[in-house]
């Protein structure tokens, strides 16, 4: 994916990565995370072979991309923020995959 040998994504678990564009007073950062690699278990119903139950004590993150995350808004100097998940982040009424199944 051309992505230098160090740079600092390498080091870490995971593929989140976040991007800043436009000049001073107008940017925009976006942030992808990765809300896959660390997360905890979730429960498929064994019947429909699709349906996922909600993990009440779970994490998505886990806590080095909690920290990364933290860090990336604490010291961004973007006046936006889009934020992207590799899962559904918005929805909570569909039984799939998504950021509701967890606390």
């Amino acid at each position: 994916m051309d992505v230098p040998e160090d740079h600092p994504g390498r080091e870490r678990a995971g593929v989140c990565s976040a991007h800043t564009c436009g000049p001073p007073g107008k940017r925009v950062k976006v942030i992808l995370l990765d809300t896959r690699y660390h997360r905890d278990p979730i429960t498929r119903d064994s019947i429909s072979g699709q349906r996922y139950f909600p993990n009440e004590e779970g994490d998505i993150l886990g806590e080095a991309q909690w920290e990364w995350l933290k860090r990336e808004l604490r010291t961004s100097t973007a006046q936006v923020h889009l934020i992207g998940t590799s899962i559904q982040a918005v929805s909570s009424q569909h039984p799939w995959a998504k950021c509701a199944n967890f606390p």
